[in-house]
């Protein structure tokens, strides 16, 4: 244990995650073994950059698919990374916390004051509350609940904190 703390220290870049992205011309096409352990990516960067000029009728009408969201899970996974949402009238907006944060340490992503005055927190999943419409129907159905300081935030949670 005591290694594991002292090589940790050290910051080696060997000690470091790493994420290979595959430049391909067919993202089906499996790579050779060795290459498919590592954690990857594949991606066409010259139908990457092409889809960026094109509009969503014509993405759809050719069929094509941007793989760059792929790229951005894959390397949140990696870094032990998830999103929650808060959202308003005026705006919503999407937030980054470690994997494992507990509602106050979220609401500490937003300002310290969330974590040191957290009495509780309206959570939903954001599939749930897009399918339902709306915050304030989702609270007249039920579907939003309560959690207090111990709840583990979860990839897409939307929040309200109480404070």
């Amino acid at each position: 244990e005591n290694c594991r703390i002292i090589i940790r220290e050290m910051s080696l870049l060997t000690m470091k995650p790493f994420l290979y992205v595959y430049n391909v011309a067919d993202i089906e096409r499996k790579l050779p073994d060795e290459l498919e352990k590592r954690k990857h990516v594949k991606l066409d960067v010259k139908i990457e950059e092409e889809l960026i000029e094109m509009s969503t009728e014509e993405k759809d009408e050719m069929g094509l698919v941007s793989h760059i969201d792929d790229l951005v899970v894959v390397a949140y996974d990696l870094l032990g990374l998830q999103t929650f949402l808060t959202t308003g009238k005026i705006e919503t907006r999407a937030w980054t916390i470690k994997k494992g944060a507990t509602a106050p340490e979220a609401g500490a992503a937003i300002h310290t004051d969330f974590q040191e005055r957290f009495i509780r927190a309206d959570i939903i999943n954001w599939k749930k509350l897009l399918e339902i419409g709306s915050w304030g129907k989702a609270k007249e159905l039920g579907a939003v609940k309560t959690v207090g300081k111990d709840y583990i935030m979860q990839d897409g949670d939307v929040v309200e904190f109480k404070v």
